[in-house]
């Protein structure tokens, strides 16, 4: 199997991961895998990651 830098499939974190390149969702946390985008008010991601933490 390949793997590929990719980002982090929760929106609002901008963090890469390394994930298999077949186009399956990919987190870099369970934090982002649980998070429903829709119900989220912040433009953060407390995912724990500094650079998902500013706007």
């Amino acid at each position: 199997m390949h793997e590929a830098p990719l980002e982090c499939s929760h929106g609002i974190c901008n963090c890469s991961v390394t994930g298999p390149v077949d186009g399956a969702e990919v987190f870099c946390s369970d934090y982002c895998r649980n998070a429903d985008e829709s119900a989220l008010e912040s433009e953060t991601c407390a995912c724990g990651h500094p650079e998902c933490d500013t706007p």
